[in-house]
């Protein structure tokens, strides 16, 4: 009985990932997360949990992802949690690919209210960038510029801050508010479409994407609300809306040497994210996500827009 329920609820899973892409076709342009959006919560754990998870995603000109990621939360007392992120990213598009591992994030959260019903908490964090975000290719030395456009990326090529505060109702509602402030900037990417020779096919398909010639970031403000319905006593569904406000013009250089201002880059993102979560017992849990954007910025060099990510996640309790 439990086996015959187990395999519907993966078919389930399966079918609900599936179903949602096709739905929701490869959008022009799409959900960005530098890091903040996907911090706290970590659910009901004694010390601590460990997740493992597959991420797939389709960013600028298709450009495809496939993310392995290891994550680990320790509580250190009743009151506070450590939570560690390492990605390891595999980059593929139509102008050439690269892999390694991604940006860094650690973030610690404090519990300030847990009564009635009634969950509020405080986060702290940096994501540590791994390095100044200039893979290049050697098809490159041969149109002007030797550097991988950011979607091709593995890195943002900064140390940013991270700031976060988590309310939850009932299990059910949660509302969260997060800032992503670049504190440290070191991207030393070399993508200027203003410098690729002309004349090819390979050229042509690069001045596709942004231009991001020491691209310098700026600050981003995340609302996210999540709704949980409790489909059975083991399986949870979650659907929510995912608000991310870039609040400055990037800025890089230009083939001139001089800093400017990325007019576009400022503005909203509006995504939508949903998961599916089932519990095995009190150890073992397995979710899928999906996420896709309905509104997006006008220019985003950054290298973070995707079409939709899709992901599946193992975590264990202990």
């Amino acid at each position: 009985m439990k086996a015959t329920f187990l395999n519907k609820t993966m078919v389930f899973l399966i079918s609900l990932i599936l179903f949602l892409n096709v739905r929701n076709p490869l959008l022009s342009q799409g959900c960005s997360d530098a890091g903040v959006c996907s911090i706290g919560n970590h659910g009901k754990m004694e010390k601590g949990s460990f997740t493992l998870s597959t991420q797939v995603g389709v960013g600028e000109q298709n450009v495809q992802y496939f993310t392995n990621q290891i994550e680990g939360v320790l509580r250190l007392n009743s009151k506070y949690t450590l939570q560690l992120k390492l990605p390891y990213t595999f980059i593929n598009g139509n102008l050439g690919s690269n892999n390694g591992l991604g940006d860094i994030i650690l973030f610690g959260n404090r519990k300030l209210y847990d009564k009635n019903d009634k969950k509020m908490s405080l986060g702290l964090g940096v994501r540590v960038g791994v390095n100044n975000a200039n893979k290049y290719s050697t098809l490159w030395l041969e149109n002007g510029i030797n550097t991988l456009p950011m979607p091709y990326q593995t890195s943002l090529g900064t140390h940013d801050l991270l700031l976060g505060a988590d309310l939850e109702y009932k299990e059910k509602w949660r509302l969260s508010l997060g800032v992503q402030i670049p504190i440290l900037q070191f991207n030393k990417n070399g993508f200027d479409t203003a410098r690729i020779a002309p004349g090819s096919d390979y050229g042509d398909r690069a001045k596709q994407y942004f231009s991001s010639y020491h691209l310098k970031r700026r600050p981003d403000i995340v609302l996210r609300v999540d709704r949980t319905f409790k489909i059975t006593k083991k399986l949870k569904f979650t659907a929510g809306i995912l608000p991310i406000y870039h609040l400055l013009h990037d800025r890089a250089t230009d083939i001139n040497g001089v800093e400017r201002a990325i007019h576009g880059s400022k503005g909203l993102t509006l995504n939508i994210p949903v998961a599916a979560a089932y519990k095995f017992n009190s150890k073992w849990t397995l979710t899928g996500r999906f996420a896709s954007p309905v509104i997006v910025r006008k220019v985003r060099p950054d290298g973070l827009t995707r079409h939709f990510i899709t992901s599946i996640e193992l975590k264990y309790s202990f």
